[in-house]
């Protein structure tokens, strides 16, 4: 029939083609499109010169100059000597200042456990601290520092805090594995000194002169000025052999004449080990002979 299209059997027609056709972009849509592409660019080239040029400007004013610059947490090291680690001086200007570059550089300093660096508006910076607290020194070949988490942090100086406790017959294999937990050695030398921390040692962590680890005989303490010269602590219990030293202590300040021991050995539960002091002993001899 004239005018009346003709389909082929089993051939369908393709109509999406015929849409796609009729939603052709014109001309002037893709003109469109890539002006938008060149001005969110130049958008995003101009707020990016905002953003150095106002730094630029931040960092150099005069208004944000730190006309003081605190320093929290000082007991050992000197003010001067922590700012001048953290690169932060009076007149710096606060937003110039690389707030975690500073703290690196004062966690690098061996008596710092901890630091924090931060901004007050407008014209100050506030570095606070905190310093590790040495509780005994330890011979590992040289002298180092240990802290209450039985952390090495720095060498001890010839000379240098002769009055903490010093610590002998161990090893660096002794003092391995704290982040994992405390190996035997390192958990009894700290159940000692932690005693006096606690408020439940008979002495004070200073007036320990010695903590001798023998493999054997477990911790030998060395007393400063006790009428005992060693006292013999083996392994565990602690506050129970401090209590019954403290009985003995009492014993010997009530004695007369006064009484000194060469050693005590507080290892059995059941009993107490005492041996005079050898000039006391032959005093008694002597006595007893006469």
């Amino acid at each position: 029939m004239a005018g009346k299209k003709t389909v082929q059997p089993g051939i369908r027609e393709n109509r999406y083609k015929k849409a796609r056709a009729r939603s052709a972009p014109k001309g002037h849509n893709w003109l469109w499109t890539l002006f938008r592409v060149l001005g969110g660019a130049v958008a995003i080239i101009a707020m990016s010169l905002v953003f150095v040029f106002g730094y630029d400007w931040a960092t150099q004013c005069d208004y944000f100059r730190a006309e003081t610059v605190e320093v929290h947490g000082t007991r050992r090291l000197a003010e001067q000597r922590v700012k001048e680690a953290a690169g932060i001086e009076n007149g710096v200007n606060i937003f110039s200042v690389n707030l975690s570059t500073a703290r690196r550089r004062l966690m690098a300093l061996d008596w710092i456990a901890e630091a924090e660096v931060k901004r007050q508006f407008p014209e100050s910076m506030i570095i606070r601290i905190r310093e590790h607290e040495p509780v005994a020194r330890i011979d590992l070949g040289k002298t180092f520092m240990i802290n209450p988490k039985a952390e090495i942090f720095r060498e001890a100086g010839e000379g240098t805090f002769s009055d903490l406790p010093i610590i002998k017959g161990v090893n660096y294999a002794d003092w391995q594995g704290l982040e994992v937990g405390r190996a035997p050695v390192v958990s009894s030398v700290m159940a000692v000194l932690e005693l006096d921390r606690k408020g439940h040692s008979v002495f004070n962590n200073r007036s320990i002169e010695l903590i001798r680890v023998d493999r054997d005989l477990g911790l030998v303490l060395q007393i400063r000025e006790l009428p005992i010269k060693q006292i013999r602590l083996g392994y565990g219990n602690y506050g129970q052999k401090f209590r019954r030293l403290e009985k003995v202590l009492v014993f010997l300040e009530n004695k007369e004449p006064p009484l000194d021991l060469e050693k005590i050995d507080l290892r059995n539960p059941d009993r107490i080990v005492a041996r005079p002091a050898a000039d006391q002993q032959s005093q008694t001899i002597r006595q007893k002979e006469a």
